[in-house]
């Protein structure tokens, strides 16, 4: 412990297992060598991080089908929250939507009171083929029709 600088050092702890340590050696241990300047340390107990590791890999292959994106800026009331859109869309076609992500939140007078402007990508994608633009489309207007039976208004 005294070779360690207090609160600058930390231990490193996985399920209660000491895995190892980081940061500055003490000054005093310095001094006791001739070093004048700050010196960072750490130590792994590798037996302990090794128990931790297991070989249960799973790799997926990279889709070779191309991706489509398409972005919807949507005005909801202020209250509803971007986890709920988020599960609505993917819920829409849970084979084909691969993710959806906001990209921009906007508040504005002109958008009106209490009200926010979500901007999100929606990330198309199929596991055996090249989408088409017709079944794509078919979804992204399911999506506006939900999203606008919810209370969003679609900006253009």
């Amino acid at each position: 412990k005294l070779f360690w600088h207090k609160g600058r050092s930390a231990e490193i702890l996985c399920k209660n297992k000491l895995l190892g340590r980081i940061g500055e050696i003490n000054p005093s241990v310095l001094n006791t060598f001739g070093i004048e300047s700050r010196v960072g340390y750490f130590e792994f107990d590798l037996e302990n991080l090794f128990a931790l590791c297991n070989d249960n890999r799973k790799y997926k292959q990279i889709n070779k089908f191309p991706e489509i994106k398409l972005d919807l800026s949507v005005v909801f009331d202020e209250g509803i929250k971007w986890a709920d859109i988020e599960r609505v869309v993917m819920k829409t076609d849970n084979i084909l939507i691969k993710s959806v992500e906001s990209f921009d939140i906007y508040r504005g007078k002109n958008l009106g009171e209490n009200k926010k402007s979500i901007a999100f990508r929606i990330t198309y994608q199929a596991e055996n083929r090249t989408l088409k633009d017709e079944e794509v489309d078919i979804i992204q207007n399911k999506i506006i029709k939900i999203l606008e039976k919810s209370g969003g208004e679609i900006r253009k």
